[in-house]
């Protein structure tokens, strides 16, 4: 870990990292105060330009930095029991991410430990002000939101809908071709105008008229050019809309081949590859994601991230009626 978060590895090396602080004594106690090393805070250190040859880049070591942030909301070691959804349910009241633990029963009751997720907010020792969002048993919560994947998967028609509703509202690549076959012209006209004034200044008329009439030329020409790098966008979206079905659907097929087998890690990986949020609302329950629409390999049935790193998704959300 510390290997992995030593900014020397990029070239940069630092001074006057530590300093020396006097410890608190004792009340009653005598003699010299003894000292502590402690680390400075990042802007009081002084870089020592060229002292260590760059190893990785800048872009390289950010990611990794993100990657370490990821695995530690993500994965926790020597838990009893695996929960399914932890690092990816959150609290709708106060935002944090919601904990994963096993809470004993009253005396008297099942001696078996109960899981939950739980949001820290509702500890004082996180804050002062208690969130008031209630908790979930795990088992329950984890049951309602798979099933729902798992719907998502074998019968993907409510995200798909959503993206038939898209190519209706943009199914209109005519009429935008002509109004863009409008604005070129528009333009034509302007370099005309411009031209033409030119001719003006050459044969001596005023400079403030020329001067007021090519800021105007230059006002219509920003608006105009504005409006067609607009249309040129919407056609752009209307043409790809069609085209991210078929990888809806064909996402939707590759993981729906092996959902019945799926293990706890295949599972994980789904949500991964979903990048599925699950938000809680007191007993409301929302989940939130995006499907992958392109760069999908046809050998894995689970896609890992990694694979789909850079590529377009498709974000959708899905309410669920607990009951």
């Amino acid at each position: 870990h510390e290997i992995l978060t030593n900014p020397a590895y990029m070239g940069k090396t630092y001074a006057f990292t530590y300093s020396y602080t006097e410890s608190k004594q004792n009340p009653g106690t005598s003699g010299p105060k003894r000292k502590r090393l402690v680390r400075k805070p990042v802007e009081e250190w002084v870089e020592i330009p060229g002292a260590t040859p760059a190893i990785i880049s800048q872009e390289t070591f950010d990611l990794a930095q993100a990657k370490l942030g990821q695995n530690k909301n993500l994965f926790r070691r020597n838990t009893k029991r695996e929960y399914f959804l932890r690092g990816y349910v959150f609290c709708s009241y106060c935002g944090r991410r919601y904990r994963a633990k096993s809470v004993k029963p009253k005396k008297g009751e099942n001696v078996n430990y109960v899981p939950y997720y739980q949001c820290p907010g509702g500890d004082r020792i996180v804050s002062p002000t208690r969130c008031q969002n209630r908790r979930w048993n795990a088992n329950r919560l984890e049951k309602l939101v798979w099933e729902q994947i798992e719907s998502l998967l074998t019968k993907p028609e409510v995200v798909l809908a959503g993206l038939k509703t898209r190519i209706d509202d943009t199914n209109e690549v005519n009429h935008l071709d002509q109004e863009v076959g409008q604005v070129n012209r528009r333009l034509e006209a302007l370099d005309k105008e411009q031209e033409q004034l030119l001719q003006w200044a050459l044969k001596g008329f005023p400079e403030e008229t020329v001067i007021a009439e090519n800021k105007r030329i230059n006002g219509q020409r920003a608006i105009l050019e504005q409006r067609k790098g607009e249309l040129e966008t919407r056609i752009e979206q209307a043409k790809q809309t069609e085209a991210n079905m078929e990888s809806i659907e064909r996402f939707c097929d590759l993981v729906r081949q092996n959902l019945g087998d799926f293990t706890f890690e295949d599972k994980r990986l789904a949500l991964e590859a979903l990048q599925i949020r699950v938000r809680l609302d007191g007993n409301n329950i929302n989940i939130e994601g995006a499907i992958p629409i392109a760069g999908m390999s046809e050998k894995s049935g689970t896609p890992r991230c990694s694979e789909l790193e850079g590529h377009t998704s498709f974000p959708f959300r899905i309410p669920v009626l607990a009951g």
